[in-house]
């Protein structure tokens, strides 16, 4: 069941978007502090979190049962260019 769950997170991270994915893997994955994510990326701490709010909602969208990681991330109005976060 483990090796399972695994390969579906595994599965459901190739759909989170770029930066996103990374910020996730560095920090709920590799485990590293927020600090240490935003200095390895060289953006700043802000950035980080907003990458984490959004990385993760994607993540769980794609991890919902019956979706089969279609169910649309919902954003705010206002899009923000990548790059862009928290500056």
């Amino acid at each position: 069941m483990h090796t399972e769950n695994r390969e579906r997170v595994e599965a459901a991270l190739q759909k989170v978007p770029e930066p996103f994915r990374t910020t996730l893997i560095l920090r709920d994955i590799e485990g590293f502090v927020y600090e240490e994510v935003a200095e390895m990326q060289g953006v700043n701490l802000g950035t980080v979190k907003s990458r984490l709010v959004r990385g993760r909602a994607h993540l769980k969208a794609a991890l919902m049962p019956g979706t089969e990681g279609k169910a649309r991330v919902e954003t705010a109005r206002f899009e923000i260019p990548l790059g862009e976060e928290a500056r």
